[in-house]
């Protein structure tokens, strides 16, 4: 049975398994045939346009094997990369819209989805995630961090969440959020050290102070894709600044109070020793 494009549309613009490549919108048909041969079986799934994103929004294939990821676009030029290669994800929460971003040394791809179809991209998030070897004490985990679930019981959250999919805990420094008069100083958010990967986790962003947040933005690196991490002053007095610069040039910077200086310090020491 052909896939109703025109349907699709009109609900809620779904992402679709593609289950014959026989199926394949026939925009892409000349553009897959160049990544695959006719022996290859990859999982293909149709993304439409998102109503939600619609500057930056548009009709995609994701074609996705054991070890690598190709993306064809109607608007923009095709991504294709081994699962290897990857420097860094990003996975972003915003009530109904979802979306991820795959970054490596020389290219970068954004993939904008409804999070009703959001178990249709878990083949896709569960390659760009590193697990560990080491048995996981999940009693331990819970012990480190109970405190931070009477601080912040939404981020604790987020952290059984990261940690599920990744490896044995290391270190983490949480963030509350900072505002002075009418600006945010520093955002809300959540580094994690594990084995295997560095990952963090912010609040959505806001355009307003008083807005409601929902969802959250998560990025995660493999810890070999980490080149350095530094502690710089500000201009804001009683604030610093985390820089942790990534292969291909890519920088997280998060702002913290200058009462964590120390346990961020010991934290740069932990990243540098799992290089």
């Amino acid at each position: 049975m052909a896939i109703d494009l025109n349907a699709l549309k009109s609900t809620q613009s779904w992402a679709i398994p593609v289950p014959d490549k026989k199926e394949i919108p026939v925009y892409f048909k000349s553009e897959y045939d160049v990544y695959f041969k006719p022996d290859d079986a990859p999982y293909l799934l149709y993304n439409p346009r998102q109503d939600q994103f619609k500057n930056v929004s548009d009709e995609k294939l994701l074609c996705l094997t054991t070890d690598r990821l190709v993306v064809l676009s109607t608007n923009h030029k095709p991504f294709a990369c081994r699962f290897e290669d990857v420097v860094c994800s990003r996975y972003e929460e915003l009530l109904l819209a979802f979306s991820i971003t795959i970054s490596t040394e020389t290219d970068e791809v954004r993939v904008e989805y409804n999070s009703a179809c959001s178990d249709l991209f878990d083949p896709l998030l569960n390659k760009l995630r590193i697990r560990g070897t080491t048995v996981k004490d999940g009693r331990l985990e819970w012990q480190q961090m109970s405190k931070l679930a009477q601080e912040d019981l939404k981020f604790a959250n987020y952290a059984r969440q990261i940690l599920r999919d990744s490896g044995k805990l290391i270190d983490s420094q949480y963030q509350a959020e900072i505002i002075y008069g009418h600006k945010i100083m520093a955002e809300t958010s959540l580094l994690i050290l594990t084995e295997t990967e560095l990952c963090l986790v912010k609040n959505e962003r806001k355009d307003w102070i008083d807005e409601p947040v929902y969802g959250g933005i998560f990025s995660f690196a493999d810890r070999k894709n980490v080149i350095g991490a530094e502690i710089v002053s500000t201009a804001e007095p009683g604030l610093l600044q985390m820089i942790i610069t990534l292969k291909g040039n890519y920088q997280w910077k998060i702002a913290y109070s200058v009462d964590h200086r120390d346990h961020l310090s010991k934290l740069i020491d932990l990243i540098a020793a799992g290089k």
